[in-house]
């Protein structure tokens, strides 16, 4: 098929595309680390400009929107232009957001390996009207893509081992299948109720 150039947003990187419940599009961008809104025609509207390097993931969840940074790891409520803090996890980046229907808001974090510090990764349940809490951690596993299941349990793409990761609400973690053949870093359900799974590096 024929592929255009909707717009042009300024920004380095576009590293995640959401529709709105209005069918608008909104984009996270880095460096700068912006969320920006795009129209149908190509019209671009920074909503806010998040301090830190990039904008990672963006998330839909009831009637608000949510943001998470990458190189200080950090999750934002966006409400019109305005961002509010929610969480600083600790770690250098926040790599997906999810929420179950009428649950709470989770968030796979992680940090590369430097010097002697190994990479590590942890999976965050953050109250927007409180605390944010680490449910699970770990050294060298690394959680990417999260996906909200219909039972309320979240699945999780992880490596080093490669393997789709089914987590509880309270965290308690389980192996739901090892992958042999690839990495997987992403995840998507079908309308069937099929899962996908994508690769990064293999492609």
């Amino acid at each position: 098929g024929q592929v255009s150039t909707l717009a042009q947003t300024g920004c380095a990187y576009v590293w995640d595309l959401k529709f709105d419940p209005r069918g608008r599009l909104h984009a996270a961008t880095g460096q700068p680390a912006r969320v920006l809104s795009i129209s149908a025609a190509g019209k671009v509207d920074t909503l806010c400009t998040l301090a830190d390097q990039h904008a990672m993931a963006l998330l839909f969840h009831g009637e608000h929107l949510y943001a998470a940074t990458a190189r200080a790891g950090r999750v934002y409520e966006i409400a019109d232009t305005t961002a509010r803090l929610l969480c600083d996890t600790g770690y250098e980046e926040v790599h997906r957001l999810a929420a179950p229907e009428g649950g709470s808001l989770y968030a796979t974090a992680l940090s590369q390996a430097a010097g002697e510090e190994k990479a590590k990764s942890a999976l965050f349940r953050i109250d927007p009207a409180g605390p944010a809490l680490a449910l699970w951690q770990a050294e060298e596993t690394q959680l990417l893509d999260l996906l909200a299941a219909a039972d309320g349990a979240l699945l999780a793409t992880a490596t080093q081992p490669a393997q789709l990761c089914r987590f509880a609400g309270d965290g308690r973690l389980s192996l739901v299948a090892r992958v042999e053949e690839f990495a997987p870093s992403s995840l998507v359900r079908l309308p069937s109720g099929a899962l996908c799974l994508g690769a990064a590096q293999s492609g």
